[in-house]
């Protein structure tokens, strides 16, 4: 399968790309063989490429992978001291209790389901503040959120999502992704 990887910016240092959803930011852990953009980008620049961040197979948005190891260095370090200002818009199933709130959870891998991850009292801290985008009343069935991850190891917006209480008891999370 040949796949257009959409480049917004390149030069020697850092490559950065629109990730459609659907699409893998590395390999997967289960099944190697799935196409992934770590690997399409290693194809396409015919060397290496170090993975700085990634995001959920099912979320679209912006990542940056580096060409050299000290360029990978260096946006690790940014990462690690948090100097990178995450921001996600996704679109909800329902309509949210308060137009702008927090989600302080900890997030860990589920004791009997592989690969899945939940949220309760023990785990990585994930710091999560959301704002509505367009209320409720210009909205038909859904919300849009903008959500700032504050820190978070291991990112699962729809496991933070889960946490938003709704006005409308729905409580279903079908519609997320950006």
């Amino acid at each position: 399968m040949k796949t257009n990887i959409d480049i917004l910016y390149s030069d020697e240092d850092i490559v950065v790309i629109n990730k459609p959803s659907g699409m893998l930011s590395i390999p997967d852990r289960f099944e190697a063989s799935k196409e992934n953009l770590s690997v399409l980008l290693k194809t396409h620049f015919n060397g290496d490429i170090f993975v700085v961040h990634r995001i959920d197979r099912e979320t679209s948005g912006i990542l940056c992978f580096a060409r050299t190891a000290d360029a990978h260095k260096h946006l690790n370090n940014q990462f690690l001291l948090h100097k990178v200002d995450k921001t996600y818009y996704a679109f909800i199933d329902g309509h949210l209790d308060e137009e702008e709130g927090t989600i302080d959870a900890r997030i860990a891998p589920h004791p009997y389901q592989e690969g899945k991850m939940i949220a309760g009292k023990v785990g990585k801290e994930a710091l999560t503040h959301y704002k509505v985008r367009v209320p409720p009343q210009y909205a038909y069935q859904c919300d849009l959120i903008r959500v700032r991850k504050f820190y978070a190891y291991i990112f699962e917006l729809k496991l933070d999502c889960s946490d938003i209480p709704f006005s409308d008891g729905c409580n279903s999370h079908k519609g997320m992704g950006s």
